[in-house]
């Protein structure tokens, strides 16, 4: 009687079928890594993206000063140019004949105002408030870029420019003598009156004027973020740390950011650094967030595993243990 051959073929079939099929566990470390990969690719061109967009506006910036510049240095050239044809051109004035002075009257007494001239000069007043109004405006229209200073006569007509406040902050922000830090802290007067966006327009005229101050730049960083735009809140907080590495708000904010953002590996990695730097950062009682932040919570038992060696409490004591009398 024959044997049949089929079940060793088919046992043949099935151990090549094991051998012939890729390992799933490469395979998912693979396209873990790609994955990884193209979100850091990602990350990259968001920052460089917001760079680049930044070098722009300050070589506008720039740009447009330059301009002015060369305005008014031809229009003072004009001036000058005018002054010196004219005093060429004028005769020199004859000397006037010399005669008695004539009889001073007295004056007459003052009449009581009527309810016309009081009308005139409330009037008149009225005209006087309003020049010094324009005048402001064309001032700050002046000394700030062109959509910053529409920005600014918005709010100086608005009831929220009539704050004693705001309109403080306005007229000296207009005279173009506030300080970065002064624009900066209007920046986040608006930014806790719900004006972010507003915000971010004063944050820009401040980073022009001082982009070295890391505070500014975290600011910034969180009113981006506060209107949506993590690429450039991402970008705010890496230029903070490029000025200074050793920021622990800003590199907590990068992480948080970077959470947002489905980056999970750069996001623990930036809370690492963050806690490496400043532990109370991961503490509730001193940082409220960190209470329902679950890859904060799992970055603080990674530390503690490294420092301690064991997630597990150190040994406890004994009671009664002792001994009595150095015995």
């Amino acid at each position: 009687m024959k044997r049949s051959r089929w079940p060793l073929g088919v046992a043949l079939v099935l151990i090549l079928a094991l051998v012939a099929a890729p390992a799933p566990v490469a395979q998912e470390q693979e396209s873990g890594e790609a994955k990884k990969e193209a979100k850091a690719k990602a990350r990259e061109a968001r920052i460089q993206e917001y760079l680049r967009k930044k070098e722009e506006r300050l070589a506008r910036r720039d740009a447009e000063e330059k301009r002015k510049q060369e305005e008014a240095e031809a229009q003072r050239t004009a001036e000058a140019l005018a002054a010196r044809q004219g005093a060429q051109q004028t005769p020199a004035p004859r000397p006037a004949p010399q005669t008695a002075p004539p009889a001073v009257a007295a004056p007459p007494a003052a009449a009581a105002p009527t309810p016309t001239d009081k009308a005139a000069l409330k009037a008149e007043k009225k005209l006087a408030k309003q020049e010094r109004r324009d005048a402001k405006r064309r001032a700050a229209q002046s000394v700030l870029p062109r959509r910053l200073a529409q920005t600014h006569e918005m709010l100086r007509a608005s009831d929220f420019g009539q704050d004693p406040t705001v309109a403080g902050y306005l007229e000296l922000i207009g005279t173009g003598e506030a300080t970065a830090q002064q624009i900066a802290a209007f920046g986040n007067f608006l930014g806790q009156a719900g004006r972010a966006r507003t915000a971010l327009e004063y944050y820009d005229l401040a980073l022009s004027l001082d982009d070295q101050d890391t505070t500014i730049w975290i600011n910034a960083g969180t009113l981006q973020r506060q209107v949506g735009n993590l690429g450039a809140a991402a970008g705010a907080y890496t230029e903070a740390l490029t000025i200074n590495p050793n920021l622990a708000y800003a590199h907590y904010n990068l992480g948080a950011v970077l959470d947002e953002m489905g980056e999970y590996d750069g996001s623990i990695e930036e809370y690492k650094i963050a806690l490496t730097l400043d532990p109370t950062l991961g503490d509730p009682a001193y940082n409220p967030q960190a209470a329902n932040n679950e890859k904060l919570l799992a970055v603080r038992m990674m530390l503690y595993k490294e420092q301690s060696g064991s997630l597990g409490l150190p040994l406890v004591t004994v009671p009664k243990g002792e001994l009595d009398d150095g015995k």
